[in-house]
């Protein structure tokens, strides 16, 4: 039923509207989607998932996200050995990360880990593209591989 008070050109002006509306809103979701994933996707956040997993004993999960190179060298019971050494990191309450770089398919974030007594440790994450996904490469709480720029060395 038509209604007698609404002109009909009034019904077709506001279509044109609509449509741009519409077409505004799934363009922002579609760049918003694209951000998220990408931000869900960068070394920095496979660093902090990997790490979480490991400090949430999910082992197996933690190493799914290490690169080939590193699951040739080592083991599933070798990074659990490893970590037995070194308690700080499934003990960890906090992770930063101020250092990140990026050059091709290598990225390095470093930062420190603090444990749930309030210790702190330097880390550094380094991540390397492996079929074309971010994935841990190595993993180092040596202070000398933290890089200059975070111990306030100028270069």
């Amino acid at each position: 039923m038509v209604d007698q008070n609404t002109p009909p050109t009034a019904n077709k002006k506001k279509w044109p509207l609509i449509i741009l509306v519409a077409l505004v809103v799934l363009i922002g979701a579609g760049f918003g989607l694209y951000y998220f994933t990408q931000a869900a996707n960068s070394p920095t956040a496979i660093a902090r998932g990997f790490l979480n997993n490991l400090s949430q004993n999910n082992l197996k999960s933690a190493y799914e996200m290490t690169s080939r190179q590193f699951q040739t060298t080592v083991t599933l019971d070798d990074l659990e050995r490893f970590l037995l050494q070194y308690p700080i990191i499934i003990n960890h309450v906090s992770v930063k990360f101020p250092y990140k770089a990026v050059k091709k398919d290598v990225a390095t974030v470093s930062g420190t880990l603090t444990g749930k007594d309030g210790g702190d440790s330097p880390i550094t994450v380094v991540i390397v593209k492996d079929n074309n996904k971010w994935r841990v490469l190595n993993l180092s709480l040596n202070p000398n591989d933290v890089p200059r720029e975070i111990a306030g060395e100028k270069k």
